[in-house]
């Protein structure tokens, strides 16, 4: 059972475990919210001085802050997954492709009335092949690539440690999720891309936006929460 008492010299709520041990103060943190999930019934509360009904609103609100923040790091921490991997897998191009190749069954040879993926994955694959063993220094342009998105991933540590703080990183990402459209479709015919692919590098900058639009949502909320709780608990 959690414990919760107002303390009017500090200002604020302090919550305690089942033998009184105390955990922390709230609203001046979310962790100390976060350590101790079972707390939500005035049945579980005990109040010193103060009133139970400028209480529970502060308890809410500190249960509220900490649930806007578990989501905001879930989806941020899926977000910088993506673009480590993004990252990482920019490096070893021709082994992934002779792995992909293999996998989606294209055939050495070109075959009469193969499909265009088959198609396009060899030609591909026997071009970064050719590129790799004549000309190897041209894959130092995807290597600083692969640099380009461990950086960014680095960058999104912010939100994910202050996401009020640094919301300006996840406008950041949303403009670069909306640039990829406008680059996938003009630079991709530009370079003779498939269509189909072009679409296929057009959702990731699609479904990157998703999350990075959902964490700016709840961080506006979030902040509100906050702000609301310094004001109610001053």
């Amino acid at each position: 059972m959690t414990y919760l008492a107002w303390n009017t010299s500090e200002g604020c709520g302090k919550l305690f475990a089942e033998h009184k041990d105390y955990i922390g103060c709230f609203p001046q943190t979310i962790a100390q919210v976060l350590r101790n999930r079972t707390f939500s019934q005035a049945a579980n509360l005990s109040v010193g001085r103060g009133s139970l009904n400028r209480v529970l609103p502060l308890a809410q609100s500190a249960l509220t802050q900490a649930a806007l923040l578990t989501r905001i790091r879930f989806w941020l921490v899926l977000f910088i997954v993506g673009l480590v991997l993004s990252g990482i897998t920019a490096f070893p191009l021709q082994r992934e492709l002779v792995l992909l190749n293999h996998l989606m069954g294209v055939p050495l040879m070109a075959q009469a009335g193969e499909p265009a993926l088959h198609t396009w994955l060899r030609r591909v694959l026997d071009a970064v092949t050719a590129t790799n063993r004549d000309y190897p220094f041209l894959a130092y342009g995807t290597d600083w690539l692969a640099f380009g998105h461990l950086v960014i991933a680095v960058a999104f540590l912010g939100p994910l440690r202050d996401p009020v703080r640094n919301r300006w990183v996840l406008k950041f990402g949303l403009i670069a999720c909306a640039g990829v459209v406008p680059l996938a479709l003009i630079a991709g015919t530009v370079r003779g891309i498939p269509v189909y692919w072009r679409l296929i590098d057009c959702s990731f900058g699609v479904v990157g936006a998703i999350p990075l639009l959902l964490c700016l949502l709840w961080t506006g909320r979030l902040e509100r929460a906050v702000s609301w709780s310094r004001t109610a608990a001053g």
